[in-house]
């Protein structure tokens, strides 16, 4: 079982990753998961501290689209993290496994979801997912499989790195310089996942229809908790960087 929150996982969620540009590679391979299954809706998902992120995705509700986000305590996605396996859901307002949230709100009535990993951590799942009742077919299981093994290996392209699960070893005398680094990505993830406040903003410069807005008011409450946290890592940050200025300064030579 993974932990939601461990540091390994959350430490694989770089801005490399992280951006909402369309990817010709990810929207590929969500377009063919919902040919597979013959669904209306299929997502890349990145299940962070707080929410679910859409990184890639074909048939989302306007609000959703919007805000490319809900909040990680409604989501379905969570529990292939946590199992680190696939997740099944035939009949959605029958199954005490997930939260109703999504059912009551979106009409979600079944969903499919297999893993995705980068670093040897399971970010986030390739899923698919229907307003009607379905059994999927047994073979769907390896065919998403397959697909969310395409997604990996593009995200670790994006990455652009070789990781490989575990905080690499820090010298001591580079410790300073690694807790600066450690904040900085603290700050970056929280900066992330304030962004569905942000697209949300825009969403309603472009006309969301107010019952929309409501319904995606549960990312806004999950997303601007982060405005205190955002506030406390910064000051850090600035306290850890004069500390590593100092520290290099009375490392230096003498002129």
């Amino acid at each position: 079982m993974a932990e939601l929150d461990g540091p390994l996982r959350l430490a694989q969620f770089k801005a490399s990753i992280m951006q909402l540009d369309d990817d010709g590679v990810l929207q590929e391979c969500v377009s063919k998961a919902a040919e597979l299954a013959e669904a209306p809706m299929s997502l890349v998902t990145f299940v962070m501290s707080k929410i679910q992120l859409f990184r890639a995705a074909v048939g989302l509700p306007p609000e959703l689209d919007a805000t490319r986000a809900t909040s990680r305590c409604d989501s379905f996605c969570q529990f292939v993290v946590m199992a680190e396996a696939p997740f099944i859901v035939t009949n959605a307002k029958s199954d005490k496994r997930v939260p109703q949230a999504m059912v009551e709100t979106y009409g979600l009535a079944a969903y499919l979801g297999v893993p995705i990993h980068v670093g040897g951590q399971v970010l986030g799942s390739l899923c698919v997912a229907d307003g009607k009742e379905r059994h999927w077919r047994p073979e769907l299981v390896d065919e998403l499989s397959a697909l969310a093994s395409r997604v990996s290996a593009r995200l670790q392209e994006l990455d652009g790195s070789e990781l490989t699960g575990s905080i690499p070893p820090v010298a001591e005398s580079n410790g300073l310089a690694a807790e600066v680094a450690l904040l900085a990505q603290v700050v970056q993830r929280s900066l992330i996942e304030v962004g569905p406040m942000v697209r949300l903003a825009n969403g309603m410069s472009r006309g969301i229809a107010p019952d929309a807005l409501i319904r995606a008011g549960s990312v806004l409450t999950q997303a601007s908790h982060f405005y205190d946290d955002m506030l406390g890592l910064v000051g850090e940050l600035c306290v850890a960087s004069g500390r590593l200025e100092r520290s290099l300064s009375n490392a230096s030579p003498p002129a």
